[in-house]
């Protein structure tokens, strides 16, 4: 997988943006289009009229200079990705030359599935771009942690036609057996299971580490073999060390994680983070207080009898209240009281005869108004900074700001942080800390679209969620990074495709609905399928764009070879059109098949007896065969084959086996295509 990975990405890379010397739609890639494909748009055009150098028209699957050079410094100066997510791919980015280098399997890894269909969006037809997207979408399922085997069945029946397209697409020497290995991706998938146990990432490492340890290369076997083991010896005894002492069995965790002093009983507060740098002191607002403890009171499984409660005592309608009504009288309460659940909630545990636990009481009478505020938090595997934090970092090379999560409405919302509340609740002898994310929430409604079938979410982060309750407990949130478009056109302009980060170190829990939506005979079921994985693939079979080649501007081909090759093989071309005979209209052309099995060159006839040409055809009265020009005769030697008696014949076939050495020469010393005249 990550060969065919790598490999597919790099051919889509130095293809689509046209990088010299690497990009597969070369001058062979074009000759092969015009002797195997009926594309006349995408045929070398011969030096005519005022241009005197060969034309090589651009293809619709290519992007231009000028867009070449915007993507590039898109993906050079405005791609920022998440700590510890992938290798800094702008250093390889060479503005000047066109040019990306040192990616290495990884970085395409991370191209092909992430970074194809924003970069490569509004520069091509869309038809085109789609099938790109099509196969990013495909390598994000195929590689993704958790699988489901319904969506691998059903990937493997759509792949071919994912294929087929792309055929339509690019020219044939594109194809290589590599990126025809993409059909068998699928059924891997369902007989080795997830792609983390196959592929050969681990492998590279170890021999990495493998190739450090020889110091004599006389003796490379020995080397290995003494200090790995020396390596087993020390990993075996730091099995005994103390719990505190870092070792291969007891890493550092990368990320902080503070333990609480105390087991706190309530589960909103059983969640550990860690706090990253120094912290600031800030008064907030009572209205702030107040919605920040409206929004932790309602995600408190043990106040949802006292939620009931309330609603009992302050709602007087016959039917129940909507979401809207609800949250409003939660925030205000109703006349003539017009207390809010806050406050109701606030002297029920200030009565000493309302049943609740302690911890449940010190909640109850709220946290302090000078909170804590932090820059940097760790939390769920993840390193979540502030805007503030982020356009402060000098030289920054990393962005950790995306907030994802999923509210009671079922609806995705995505925000940026801006803040992090460290509250602090205090009573008698119990201290509770609970840490807030404030985030710049985006409209879920007005500032969000997707589209599943290719896997794609994007939003649009000028919008704002008109909500007040802006606040989210930290350990309810995910990770998520967005990439904006480097073509800014009407319909892209302002919009950004988001994308989910796995978390470092921690694997998925699932909850009760995940095992009550499996199988508990098969354990199938979508529990098993990535939760990052937005929508289904659906392979779009409508293939009448994809004939359309647009003649389009070129550029002129400047390879000496090339220029060779091109003039040689429509030199070629001129005479073979020049020698052959303009063939009789009038005249009746036929294959005699009733002829001697046993002879071994049997000569075609026509109805009335003639022989027919060298090539199969009758010829007409006054039609001479071209394989033997004026001046060189036939006759019938005593084996029955037709000789030439003039000298002609052996000039001819002398003089045909030369270009045919030449141009064979010349097309091995070419690189790319599958153009070969011999």
């Amino acid at each position: 997988m990550m060969h065919t990975e790598k490999n597919c990405g790099e051919a889509f890379l130095n293809t689509c943006c046209n990088i010299p010397g690497k990009s597969r739609d070369n001058v062979s890639a074009r000759v092969d289009i015009e002797e195997i494909c009926d594309r006349v748009a995408l045929h070398m055009q011969p030096p005519e009229g005022n241009r005197k150098g060969w034309l090589k028209p651009h293809a619709k699957y290519c992007l231009d200079s000028a867009d070449k050079k915007e993507a590039f410094t898109w993906l050079k100066y405005d791609v920022m990705f998440p700590d510890g997510y992938c290798s800094n791919m702008s250093k390889g980015v060479n503005l000047a030359t066109g040019k990306i280098n040192g990616l290495k399997s990884h970085d395409y890894h991370i191209w092909i599935e992430r970074l194809m269909p924003v970069m490569l969006r509004g520069y091509l037809p869309d038809h085109v771009w789609r099938v790109l997207a099509e196969v990013s979408h495909f390598f994000r399922t195929v590689c993704a942690k958790q699988i489901c085997t319904e969506v691998i069945e059903k990937l493997q029946k759509q792949v071919p036609d994912m294929l087929c397209k792309l055929e339509m697409i690019f020219p044939p020497g594109f194809f290589t057996p590599m990126l025809h290995l993409i059909v068998h991706l699928a059924n891997e998938a369902l007989l080795g299971g997830p792609v983390q146990y196959r592929w050969q990432f681990c492998i590279e490492r170890e021999f990495k580490y493998i190739r450090y340890k020889c110091g004599n290369k006389n003796k490379i076997e020995a080397c290995i073999a003494e200090a790995t083991l020396l390596h087993e010896m020390a990993d075996a005894t730091t099995m005994y060390y103390a719990n505190d002492v870092p070792t291969k069995h007891n890493p550092v965790a990368r990320y902080n994680s503070d333990e609480p002093k105390r087991d706190p009983k309530l589960l909103l507060f059983q969640y550990p983070g860690g706090k990253a740098g120094a912290s600031k002191v800030e008064n907030i607002s009572p209205e702030e207080k107040d919605c920040i403890m409206l929004y932790v009171l309602m995600n408190m499984e043990e106040v949802v009898d006292f939620m009931s409660q309330f609603h009992d005592e302050m709602w007087s309608g016959r039917n129940g209240p909507t979401p809207t009504q609800w949250y409003t009288l939660l925030k205000e309460g109703a006349p003539p009281l017009n207390k809010s659940f806050v406050n109701w909630f606030h002297e029920k545990g200030a009565d000493p005869n309302v049943e609740m636990t302690d911890e449940l009481r010190c909640v109850s009478q709220g946290f302090n108004r000078r909170v804590h505020t932090h820059e940097k938090y760790d939390v769920n595997g993840y390193r979540f900074h502030t805007e503030f934090h982020q356009k402060n970092r000098p030289n920054a090379k990393t962005i950790n700001t995306g907030v994802y999560t999923r509210g009671a409405d079922d609806l995705d919302y995505y925000g940026r942080l801006q803040k992090v509340y460290e509250l602090t609740f205090n009573n008698a002898n119990i201290e509770l800390k609970l840490f807030v994310f404030k985030c710049h929430w985006f409209d879920p409604h007005g500032g969000m679209r997707s589209t599943p079938s290719i896997g794609l979410v994007e939003v649009r982060p000028t919008t704002t969620y008109s909500g007040a309750d802006v606040y989210v407990v930290a350990h309810q949130t995910k990770q998520v990074y967005y990439l904006s478009y480097p073509c800014q056109n009407e319909e892209l302009m302002g919009w950004e495709v988001v994308f989910q980060v796995s978390p470092h170190g921690k694997l998925p829990i699932p909850s009760e609905d995940d095992y009550n939506n499996i199988d508990p005979v098969t354990y199938e079921g979508i529990f098993y399928q990535e939760e990052e994985q937005f929508g289904d693939l659906q392979i779009d079979i409508g293939l009448q764009d994809l004939h359309n080649d647009v003649q389009m501007r070129g550029e002129t081909v400047v390879d000496l070879k090339d220029i060779a090759m091109l003039t040689k093989r429509h030199a070629n071309k001129d005479n073979i059109v020049e020698t052959q005979p303009e063939p009789n209209a009038d005249h009746e052309y036929s294959y005699d098949t009733d002829f001697d099995s046993e002879a071994e060159n049997p000569m075609p006839r026509d109805e009335s007896g003639d022989e027919c040409g060298s090539q199969g055809r009758v010829l007409p009265d006054g039609v001479e065969d071209p394989l033997f020009p004026p001046g060189v005769t036939k006759t019938q030697t005593e084996d029955g084959e037709d000789e030439g008696v003039d000298e002609g014949v052996d000039e001819l076939e002398d003089e045909g086996e030369d270009e045919l050495e030449d141009e064979g020469e010349d097309e091995l010393e070419d690189e790319g295509g599958m153009h070969s005249s011999f």
